[in-house]
């Protein structure tokens, strides 16, 4: 077993190198010395042999009995650093489109598997097209009920990636009711409310999908949007609970839950914690890099927004806490950088809430930078969705609400 895991290191390794040569001969070498390895693993290392019929032979096998994990992870039979890496992602881009013709000729001669087109799916999202992905995945949706229901919460993940909450919401229910234990669903469908403005039924989901879930993942989900939503005393108490059930990713939001309530010093230490078991994590780096920024220790805020700023392409809140480090270090210049590469609708959110027009001087500049991270309050990830969060409560409320 120790050398079938080595084979599927490897194979990943070379992968990630762009050599997919000796990525697929290690994956032959997995199967052959473990044959009893678990079919989800099984079906990982089938996909990357372009071997389709055995690998949708095996999660037809394998559906009944994949852990709530692994029916996460069954849309990402890649692996996930290849897309939040800008470095690789140009590298293999060649790869996934011969994945997209391999996929399509497969799907000429099966035309009733509803595999191919889904993974076919897969493929457009991790190439920037998320219509195209929908499209290719647009028989799922009358399957409504039953056997491959489940396989709807990918396209909801891609409706709520592009604010589509009630088509989203149709997808997450469809599949939280094909698996009711399916806690990641139900947790994306709490999303949906939450960016909705409806934040009653989104923590009944979340209290819900907790019943299923003993890793504390769901407690520290359910604490994140507590941060989301300004509420940090419970927030941290809510991650509190994570940490103690032994949900490691509970630590960045707590961090960032400590910094909120003043305690740099205890979010410092959460957010070492959160980066020394995730070193690729460009949410806890831009944490820790507001928390150094706020303690005034420069260099080190730069090291961690930069880091945060290469490892993803959703950086608008890293951007925003270096441009104020760079105006404390005298650099006004790459502050306005910073400020210019602010999405647009970032930007006009900030500026019509404090009702400015476009900043003239440095020091508007400046006000615009830390009004901005005043109104978004707790979220700092840069999915366009949780935007709405902190837009929401930017809007005038209608008489008599």
């Amino acid at each position: 077993m120790k050398g079938a895991d080595l084979d599927i290191r490897s194979a990943w390794r070379h992968g990630r190198a762009g050599r997919y040569v000796l990525m697929r001969r290690h994956f032959r070498r997995f199967l052959d010395r473990d044959p009893g390895a678990g079919p989800f693993s099984r079906f990982l290392a089938l996909m990357a042999l372009r071997d389709y019929g055995g690998a949708f032979e095996m999660a037809e096998r394998a559906m009944a009995g994949l852990s709530a994990v692994e029916r996460e992870q069954f849309h990402r039979p890649w692996p996930d650093e290849w897309v939040r890496s800008p470095r690789l992602a140009a590298r293999t881009r060649s790869f996934y489109l011969s994945e997209l013709r391999a996929l399509g000729l497969w799907s000429k001669s099966h035309p009733r598997s509803p595999w191919p087109g889904f993974f076919i799916g897969c493929v457009h999202w991790r190439l920037g097209s998320l219509r195209a992905a929908l499209r290719s995945m647009a028989p799922l949706e009358r399957r409504v009920e039953g056997r491959y229901a489940w396989l709807r919460y990918f396209p909801g993940l891609l409706r709520l990636t592009l604010g589509e909450y009630a088509a989203a919401g149709r997808d997450l229910s469809a599949a939280s009711r094909a698996i009711p234990d399916f806690w990641h669903a139900r947790c994306h469908l709490a999303e949906t409310f939450l960016c909705s403005g409806s934040s009653g039924p989104a923590f009944k989901l979340f209290d819900r999908a907790a019943e299923d879930d003993d890793s504390g993942c769901v407690l520290a989900w359910r604490g994140e949007a507590l941060l989301w939503l300004g509420d940090y005393v419970q927030a941290k108490a809510w991650l509190d609970r994570a940490v103690r059930a032994g949900a490691n990713t509970a630590y960045c939001w707590r961090g960032a839950s400590l910094m909120l309530l003043g305690d740099f010093p205890g979010a410092l230490k959460d957010l070492d914690h959160a980066v020394s078991g995730a070193p690729e994590d460009a949410e806890a780096l831009l944490w820790r890099g507001e928390v150094k920024r706020r303690m005034g220790r420069w260099e080190g805020a730069l090291e961690d927004l930069g880091r945060s700023i290469r490892l993803s392409s959703a950086d608008s809140w890293a951007r925003c806490n270096r441009a104020l480090v760079w105006r404390a270090l005298g650099r006004p210049a790459a502050m306005r950088a910073d400020f210019a590469l602010l999405p647009r609708r970032t930007r006009a959110a900030i500026l019509k809430a404090m009702a400015r027009r476009a900043p003239a001087t440095d020091l508007e500049v400046e006000e615009a930078l830390a009004s901005g991270l005043a109104m978004a309050g707790g979220v700092r990830r840069g999915e366009e969705y949780l935007q709405d969060i902190w837009m929401r409560r930017l809007r005038p409320k209608a008489a008599g609400s």
